[in-house]
């Protein structure tokens, strides 16, 4: 099977950044493309529950992080073992699971690679998984990157 694109969601941590090995890898065995996907979180703003200043203050932190955002990827990007390659950077707004899917969409990308912690039982149901959401709502082939088996 040859993947022509594929996205690799980065979310600055140690964790997600295991899953560039693997991504590298198999972009060079393809010659596909990588695309690096860094979700910028945008949480609801209720106007009748925040005051202007409020609203203003998270409209600064908004731009902040997604400024952040534009600087992981390009670093990330500038990478010498990733040169030869030139991933192509884009970020998007909302809840980091939903945005993956619809970006792989959007993207039109073959596969996408992530990494995930093994986390099972009531930690799992309480704070929900990413990859789950990932797997469960989208019909592009998941490469999951288990934390304890990420090559060092």
């Amino acid at each position: 099977m040859v993947f022509q694109k594929i996205l690799v969601p980065l979310d600055g941590s140690l964790l997600a950044e295991k899953a560039l090995p693997y991504a590298i890898w198999l972009s060079k065995q393809s010659s596909g493309q990588l695309v690096f996907l860094r979700v910028v979180p945008s949480p609801v703003i209720a106007p009748a529950r925040y005051s202007i200043a409020e609203a203003d203050a998270w409209l600064v932190r908004q731009s902040e992080e997604r400024r952040e955002a534009e600087e992981y990827l390009a670093a990330m990007a500038a990478r010498p073992d990733l040169q030869p390659l030139r991933p192509h950077p884009v970020i998007y707004e909302g809840d980091a699971a939903e945005m993956i899917v619809r970006a792989a969409g959007h993207l039109g990308v073959d596969a996408i690679i992530l990494s995930t912690r093994a986390r099972g039982g009531l930690a799992r149901w309480i704070l929900g998984s990413v990859a789950d959401h990932v797997v469960q709502n989208t019909a592009i082939p998941v490469l999951l990157i288990r934390e304890e088996e990420a090559a060092e």
